[in-house]
């Protein structure tokens, strides 16, 4: 019975590792600390014709060992700021510019110019100034 359980865990790892291999990227899960960080000029607006009247949002991402990581919450939390297209957007709870550490799934492509993601379950930032 068990050389029959190792050598089904052995033929899913080789599936696993096949198909890893055949897309050439990498997933897994582990700890990240980094910078949070948000490209104002990546606005995600709707196309009402209007003045100042379109809702936005602004992805995050989070500057880790050099790499610029896509955030997406697990458990329907959102990593993202939003607001009107005409003011400062709204990022709560979220500090740009501070050090989180969070766990997660990382998911990496093949290709260089796609983003890396990763989906995080859990966070804490690590420096709050009270300025």
């Amino acid at each position: 019975m068990l050389n029959f359980q190792a050598t089904s865990i052995i033929r899913i790892l080789v599936a696993i590792f096949t198909i890893i291999a055949t897309f050439g990227g990498c997933s897994y899960n582990t700890k990240l600390t980094g910078i949070l960080w948000m490209n104002e000029n990546n606005r995600e607006c709707t196309k009402v014709d209007c003045n100042c009247c379109n809702s936005c949002i602004v992805r995050l991402f989070l500057i880790a060992q050099s790499d610029t990581i896509l955030l997406l919450g697990a458990n329907g939390q959102e990593a993202v700021c939003r607001g009107k297209e005409c003011e400062t957007l709204n990022c709560e709870p979220w500090q740009i510019g501070k050090t989180y550490k969070m766990k997660g799934h990382y998911i990496s492509s093949a290709s260089k110019n796609k983003n890396k993601i990763f989906e995080f379950e859990d966070y804490k930032i690590l420096t709050i100034d009270n300025k």
